[in-house]
């Protein structure tokens, strides 16, 4: 199932330029400009639907995944609208020059609303690249973003008032107003609809706030005159804390109670500005939750096979929801966590992960820490060798779900791979916005 999603969206982007070739069917350089211009926008346009968080998608892929496309298809989307004007630069200079300065010259017509969209989205692309590589904080990030419905409304403005083959009708007009249509439902649902839906379905209060580990603050939320959230372990969900001392953007976390328990937890390390600010929360304040999502859960696999959890510093989140929901189901699944962080103080929920085992034989707990030579674990970084020490050398015929820092996600995955673990059976979930 979850191919035909691809598949409609390769069918859709390409649709338009097998319209045009239709049409004139030539490889000249303003049929290739044409080409580029509608392929890229429409690439760019179901950026919105990518964006949009709709479930009937993000259940078959995980939320990750979509974001990864998202980001690829939107460079390969403003390429291929750069490349508009580039080959129509060099169609009409290769006419006369006198053609050629016609067309570079800015005049008060449709042509100039599409200068200037294509200067607004090179604005965007290049703030927003200036944003990650200076870490500016993410409600710039998000205001950039936004940026780009302009880019959309720019964008069919200029074609369907200079596009010679959107002017007339026909399919390709046909298509194109399709396509508006699908960018309106895409942001409606976005900014309309689902916001009025949560605040009458998803409204929940702050119960108890409490502290695990350094820096990370558990926050247990009450369902308020609405059913309970259904998920799975180790899925996330997006929040909106509605309080006058935490700014009201909405951020992602991982779940990191069980689908067992009577209350939704999730579990936060101070990283930034707006996580620091956290601690101001106080019970009885509402928020606003959106979700889950995501697909990183070992209750996904078949009930067969030994799993190894593996977590570094509030990595754990995930996989403290996963252990507790096997331990109370009773599985009797073989079940080895490693835990890695500086110190004993960097590991959130290492008093209960050590209660739980001793309770379930089946559970191992492997503790490491880098930092602190007075607590009784292993002193070292997670790897392939110590995961050998520990796993009786035998690495193959088992599930890996790995969560934690990127670059500490990625050595340990090209680590497993090396050692002859399969991709399939190796599990990470590396989610951002940006």
């Amino acid at each position: 199932m979850k191919y035909i999603w691809l598949l409609l969206y390769g069918l859709i982007t390409v649709t338009p330029a097998v319209i045009l070739w239709q049409q004139q069917p030539d490889s000249s350089l303003y049929t290739l400009a044409k080409v580029a211009a509608v392929t890229g926008f429409t690439m760019l346009v179901l950026q919105l639907v990518l964006a949009a968080r709709w479930p009937w998608i993000e259940r078959w892929y995980g939320q990750d995944r979509i974001m990864r496309f998202h980001r690829r298809t939107g460079t390969i989307g403003t390429m291929l609208i750069v490349l508009h004007p580039v080959l129509l630069y060099s169609y009409y200079g290769s006419i006369s020059s006198a053609v050629l300065l016609d067309f570079l010259q800015p005049q008060l017509d449709w042509k100039l609303v599409g200068q200037i969209t294509l200067l607004l989205l090179l604005a965007i692309v290049a703030l927003a690249l200036w944003t990650s590589r200076f870490k500016l904080p993410y409600h710039w990030w998000k205001k950039i973003h936004l940026l780009v419905y302009l880019v959309i409304i720019g964008g069919f403005v200029h074609s369907f008032f200079l596009g010679s083959d959107i002017i007339m009708p026909g399919t390709l007009r046909t298509f194109w107003w399709i396509l508006a249509g699908l960018a309106s439902a895409a942001l409606g649902y976005r900014h309309v609809w689902l916001p009025l839906w949560l605040r009458w379905r998803r409204h929940y209060v702050i119960d108890t706030i409490q502290t695990p580990a350094k820096g990370v603050h558990s926050i247990t939320l009450l369902a308020h005159g609405n059913e309970r959230l259904q998920y799975t372990p180790g899925q996330f969900i997006f929040i909106q804390f509605l309080s006058a001392e935490v700014s009201k953007e909405w951020h992602p976390f991982t779940i990191s109670s069980s689908p067992t328990e009577p209350n939704l937890t999730i579990s936060i390390k101070e990283s930034g500005d707006w996580t620091s600010t956290l601690k101001n929360l106080m019970p009885g304040e509402k928020a606003l939750i959106e979700g889950p999502f995501g697909r990183f859960s070992s209750t996904l696999l078949p009930e067969q096979g030994d799993l190894v959890y593996i977590a570094g510093g509030i990595g754990i989140t995930p996989l403290r929801s996963m252990v507790r929901y096997l331990a109370d189901t009773n599985s009797q699944r073989a079940v080895t966590v490693f835990y890695s962080g500086r110190t004993r103080h960097d590991l959130a929920f290492y008093d209960e992960l050590k209660t739980i085992t001793s309770q379930h034989p089946n559970i191992r707990l492997l503790a490491t820490v880098t930092d602190d030579q007075n607590f009784p674990a292993e002193h070292s970084r997670i790897d392939v060798p110590l995961l050998k020490k520990h796993l009786s050398n035998n690495l193959i015929d088992k599930d890996y779900f790995v969560c934690g820092p990127p670059p500490m996600m990625r050595a340990i995955k090209q680590q497993l791979l090396t050692a002859g673990v399969a991709k399939h059976q190796i599990h990470t979930e590396e989610f951002s916005l940006k």
